[in-house]
């Protein structure tokens, strides 16, 4: 158990900052919330990611990963660039967000032109990062397909990887939002609304993947003392 705990972790932990910042991102692209909101959690997921990256590091590098029979060692030597990539490219998001005064919801009536500029390199760096999100979920997804591969070649065990981003990336947003009202009363309804209706899709989503693959559940080794590790 205590061998593949880290490895698990590493899995949530990734899942979890990749799916909150795309979340927090659409919501700057939807221009839905305060700029005050998207700075407060711009940095908040950058430390998350550094601290992923970090696990990374520790328990997940490609000599570790090896180690272990039933894991596609054909894609373990991916799994760190683009983990940095997402890293490093949420830097100059955040920066640009801190020279636009006028971002989020405060500047939708007015200031358009003058942050029309910033705004777009932001949407740029934003969306370069959450790509570089998804391809470190898909060579994570790549690299424990075959813990359940024998349905459809384990298509639903790489997907289920993205539902449980957006559901926990949902989760962690809509959590941030709803605290965010008690501070904000006149904040509108409606980003709560998008984060909750992305939650309700991951979950669903990762309902139907579950029951269509069927467990995900098996050894990680081939040796019986190896317990088991389980796909996120």
């Amino acid at each position: 158990m205590l061998q593949t705990l880290p490895l698990v972790l590493f899995i949530v932990m990734t899942e979890l900052s990749i799916g909150a910042f795309t979340v927090l991102f659409a919501l700057d692209w939807r221009n839905q919330v305060k700029r005050s909101f998207l700075i407060t959690y711009g940095l908040i997921y950058i430390v998350l990611t550094g601290l992923t990256y970090l696990f990374q590091q520790g328990f997940s590098t490609p000599d570790l990963l090896n180690t272990f029979n039933q894991l596609d060692k054909n894609w373990t030597g991916y799994i760190t660039l683009p983990l940095v990539l997402f890293l490093v490219l949420m830097l100059p998001y955040n920066v640009l967000l801190w020279l636009d005064k006028k971002a989020g919801v405060d500047g939708k009536e007015e200031g358009r032109s003058s942050r029309s500029t910033l705004r777009l390199l932001r949407m740029i760096f934003g969306g370069l990062a959450v790509l570089a999100g998804l391809a470190t979920l898909f060579v994570i997804a790549m690299i424990y397909r075959p813990i359940e591969s024998a349905n459809f070649a384990g298509v639903f065990t790489v997907a289920s990887f993205f539902a449980a981003a957006l559901a926990l990336g949902g989760v962690m947003t809509a959590m941030w939002l709803g605290h965010w009202y008690l501070v904000t009363p006149a904040l509108s309804e409606k980003p709560l609304q998008f984060a909750t209706t992305l939650v309700l899709i991951g979950v669903l989503a990762q309902v139907l993947f579950a029951v269509t693959a069927g467990p995900t559940t098996t050894y990680a080794n081939n040796s019986a003392a190896t317990p088991t590790v389980t796909a996120t």
